[in-house]
């Protein structure tokens, strides 16, 4: 499991301070962890 302090999430977080759109964050935030284990476990299906 990836580590709150993982790098690859720094781009992430960045994104979300600039935003001001308190709905839209935690949607932004499950969106980009459901990316990163989808490169992760599935990379094939991340190529296509």
């Amino acid at each position: 499991m990836l580590n709150a302090d993982d790098p690859r999430l720094n781009f992430g977080h960045e994104f979300m301070e600039q935003s001001n759109n308190k709905f839209m964050k935690p949607h932004l935030f499950v969106l980009r962890l459901l990316e990163l284990e989808i490169q992760v476990y599935m990379p094939s299906y991340a190529k296509t």
